[in-house]
């Protein structure tokens, strides 16, 4: 029996040598072990199976589950720590990573050149 918190996202984006079908988000559950016969996954493969019924070709060995935590935050911690300026947070983007991680990590990449300009300028001879 599905839970009435889970909330499944149905999506298909291919990738080099594989094809990523769809997620699901459980609220305050972290289950590490979920296989192809666990019914939350059977639902999201059979929501991306309607939504591309050519997907009704795979068969379970052609099918591997992989499961990613990841944690949300109010906000997407994205910025330079105050404490220790040589590390950069990047993290929290939930059940919007693939969409917006494109985006932070454009961002981040400018906030480290920014560091880079600025080390520099204070020592030309640092070593970076």
């Amino acid at each position: 029996m599905l839970e009435h918190s889970t909330q499944f996202h149905i999506f298909l984006r291919t990738g080099n040598d594989h094809l990523l079908l769809g997620s699901f988000v459980q609220r305050n559950r972290s289950d590490h072990n979920l296989s192809l016969a666990a019914p939350y996954v059977q639902k999201m493969l059979q929501d991306c199976k309607e939504l591309c019924p050519r997907l009704h070709v795979l068969r379970d060995s052609d099918v591997q589950v992989t499961v990613g935590i990841r944690p949300g935050r109010e906000w997407v911690r994205l910025e330079q720590d105050s404490d220790v300026p040589s590390l950069f947070h990047n993290y929290g983007h939930y059940k919007w990573g693939i969409t917006l991680c494109w985006g932070t990590a454009a961002d981040i990449v400018q906030l480290i050149d920014n560091e880079v300009k600025r080390m520099s300028q204070i020592t030309p001879a640092a070593k970076l």
